[in-house]
């Protein structure tokens, strides 16, 4: 199981920069959580790293 620092380290190899990267581990841990679904007001910011199997992004 990939721990939080883990994923932290592969963030660039995923094109995840700056700020993205707190969006980018509450996708992490949602894929985590076996979570179906992601809400947020930022669509956009977490499709830009979504990968196939990860929770769909949903706008509440």
């Amino acid at each position: 199981m990939k721990r939080a620092l883990d994923s932290y380290a592969e963030a660039p190899d995923r094109g995840v920069r700056g700020g993205a990267i707190y969006d980018y581990l509450h996708l992490v841990a949602a894929r985590k959580g076996g979570a179906t679904r992601l809400y947020t007001l930022n669509v956009t910011d977490f499709q830009a790293f979504q990968r196939p199997g990860d929770p769909e992004i949903v706008h509440p």
